[in-house]
């Protein structure tokens, strides 16, 4: 059983990278994974508890990792409320090379995929000139 992917993220940014992903792999992928967008005008209080019951639903027993695009923003910060719930892991700082290496490992647990996750993200970040 797989850990369940869920992008935590401002309008468009989780969408879209679902649907590159998805072009890129050209297959369908092997574990659960969503896109939970935060609007610009929520009320934080309320967004939690959406995020909660999207966690509950997307959950298939394994715990759900969940990706946030930027740190100390809405969307990271309504999902640090979620933190001490068990089968819940938090990355912050969200982009493509660390949503591919999450998905071909997400057979990991939750621990060891939420470390793949920070490592996919760094390692992507190269300066070229």
């Amino acid at each position: 059983m797989n850990i369940s992917i869920l992008l935590v993220t401002h309008e468009g940014v989780g969408d879209s990278l679902l649907h590159t992903v998805k072009k890129l792999l050209s297959t369908s992928l092997s574990t659960d994974v969503a896109s939970y967008t935060v609007s610009y005008d929520c009320i934080p209080e309320k967004e939690v508890i959406k995020l909660e019951q999207c966690c509950d639903e997307l959950d298939s027993g394994a715990g759900v990792l969940l990706l946030t695009d930027l740190y100390g923003a809405t969307p990271a910060n309504i999902a640090m409320q979620l933190e001490g719930q068990e089968r819940r892991w938090l990355v912050a700082g969200l982009n493509l090379a660390m949503l591919l290496k999450v998905l071909n490992y997400s057979h990991l647990d939750g621990d060891t995929l939420a470390a793949k996750a920070a490592e996919g993200g760094c390692e992507s970040v190269i300066k070229l000139w």
